[in-house]
């Protein structure tokens, strides 16, 4: 019922889903065939399907064609690997025993990434904190500011362009991901500036 309101995001005519852990079906690619001809036999259309390059997929992705799926997408920040070390005397939880990152640093790494060569469609994430989740052993980015959200954003906006129309995408991790501290409904930090970044960065580019 969902996946068929005329809310969802098509691809040249094509519905739109996200799957976030592939590896976590039985023969998906099966299933992938099955759901595909349950949606032509009741909507006489296909679907496309877009695979999140995510945990076990971040270093080790089968190109989402080979498994039946249409599309990738990058799913930050996950596979980042870089690492910020600050004074004891700053953390003010004794019992801390999570990750920093600095955002800057993090943003860095993801730009430099390279394509992985199958079709994915480009990513970006706000902020990151998932003490509410995990607590003692949060990992957390630090200094994460619109300004640097804004380089960020305009950089994948070029790599949107490698595709055409309905595919020239540039998501976000995350609309409303309070658990994880990643978020683009405003707030009382730093009010609508990323969206109001993202809205500016379109009317310019588009």
């Amino acid at each position: 019922r969902f996946i068929s309101s005329d809310n969802n995001y098509t691809v040249a005519g094509k519905k739109a889903i996200c799957i976030y852990r592939a590896s976590q079906f039985e023969n998906f690619k099966g299933k992938i065939s099955l759901w595909r001809e349950y949606w032509k036999d009741k909507y006489n259309q296909d679907l496309h399907i877009i695979l999140f390059d995510s945990m076990e997929r971040v270093s080790n992705a089968t190109p989402p064609e080979q498994l039946g799926a249409d599309a990738a997408v990058e799913f930050p920040p996950h596979g980042v690997t870089s690492r910020t070390t600050i004074a004891s005397e700053e953390i003010v939880n004794p019992n801390f025993k999570g990750t920093l990152v600095d955002y800057q640093d993090a943003v860095e790494e993801l730009l430099l990434r390279k394509h992985p060569g199958y079709k994915r469609y480009p990513s970006t994430f706000p902020a990151w904190d998932n003490t509410p989740r995990r607590q003692d052993t949060a990992t957390i980015f630090t200094d994460s500011h619109p300004s640097v959200f804004q380089v960020y954003f305009e950089e994948k906006m070029k790599e949107a362009d490698l595709y055409t129309d309905d595919e020239k995408l540039v998501f976000v991790n995350a609309w409303n991901e309070w658990g994880e501290g990643t978020h683009l409904e405003p707030d009382l930090k730093y009010g609508a500036s990323h969206l109001q970044i993202i809205d500016a960065l379109i009317t310019r580019n588009y």
